[in-house]
This record gives C-alpha cells, sequence and structure tokens, in this order.
C-alpha cells in the first residue's frame, strides 16, 4: 500500500512514519489474519519499506472463532502508546531481549496455531504475550500501568476458567 502511494506522491519523512502508524491502525481493524514484517515496530527504513502487512490466511479460514471485545475504561491513557513505546525502547532491556529470543518463536508457534486452527496453542500464546508486553511496560522507566482493577479480574477469572473447565478461553489486553 505505501508503494503504491509513493507512486502517486512521494513520501517525505515525516508524511512516511505517520503513514506507517496509520497503516498498522489499519490493519489492526481488518477482518484477517495478518502478520506484520517489519523492523521492530515502525521499521528502520525513512521510505516504510521495510515494515508492511502480510495476509496468512483469508478473514473466513477459522470461521467458528468468536471474538469478544469488553471496554473496560473510558478513561484517556496516562501514557500514550507513542511516547510508551518511545520510553519502553529507551529503557527496557527486557523489550530487547523479548524482541530477539522470544518473539520469533511465539510468531512461528501463533502462524501454526492459525493456520492449523489450533485453539488451544493461539489461546497460550496470545494470553503469554499480553503478560509479556505488560511486564515490559513495567519494566520502563517511568513504568506504564495500561491494565486496572477490571483488567486483572477478567483475568483471573478467565485464569480459573482455563483451569477448572478445560476449554481454553483467551484474554488479551491490548493498549
Amino acid at each position: 500500500m505505501q508503494a503504491q502511494i509513493e507512486r502517486v506522491l512521494p513520501l517525505s519523512r515525516a508524511l512516511a512514519a505517520a503513514h506507517r502508524q496509520v497503516q498498522a491502525g489499519v490493519w489492526k481493524c481488518m477482518p484477517q489474519y495478518i502478520r506484520w514484517i517489519c523492523e521492530m515496530v515502525y521499521g528502520k527504513n525513512d521510505d516504510g519499506s521495510d515494515s508492511m502487512a502480510v495476509q496468512l490466511v483469508d478473514e473466513l479460514h477459522w470461521d467458528d472463532l468468536v471474538i469478544i471485545i469488553a471496554v473496560v475504561s473510558s478513561k484517556q491513557k496516562e501514557t500514550s502508546s507513542t511516547s510508551g513505546m518511545r520510553d519502553t525502547v529507551e529503557t527496557s532491556p527486557l523489550l530487547q531481549y523479548r524482541a530477539q529470543t522470544v518473539v520469533p518463536s511465539h510468531i512461528l508457534k501463533m502462524e501454526e496455531a492459525i493456520k492449523n486452527c489450533e485453539f488451544e496453542s493461539f489461546a497460550r500464546l496470545t494470553c503469554a504475550d499480553s503478560n509479556q508486553f505488560h511486564v515490559v511496560c513495567l519494566d520502563t522507566s517511568p513504568p506504564m500501568f495500561y491494565m486496572n482493577d477490571t483488567s486483572h479480574r477478567i483475568i483471573s477469572l478467565v485464569e480459573k476458567w482455563n483451569h477448572s473447565e478445560g476449554t481454553p478461553q483467551v484474554y488479551s489486553v491490548p493498549v
């Protein structure tokens, strides 16, 4: 998409960076399974050529997967995603470890779980990724607190359900 836009209108560095941020937001809203390919979060190349999304399977692939979204607070975050990411990149050694050691294997496992419709693996990886995201937020200086009491209660309920019922449920507490 960025290459198509650049053919029509050459992008400045600032506009290219803004476009990558918008593109990331758009892909989060699309009903499909994608892999975000980039160098870290927004890429290192000013033209955005190292930051793009690739479709793994179409939106009909896992048609019995149900996603329920619960908005637990309408308050604005204390730390914006942009400044939080900047602070995390600058101060969290755990982020680098996670990016180099944990994430590559999680991506491969998640791709397999999606392609094979393996809900238990999908659930385990999604919950682990959510938990690790918030650990990295706490490792940032100053620490960031995106979850609230309701978020913690939901996680606790899902974990109790998973241990007692046997049918896994998933939580992910995004920012």
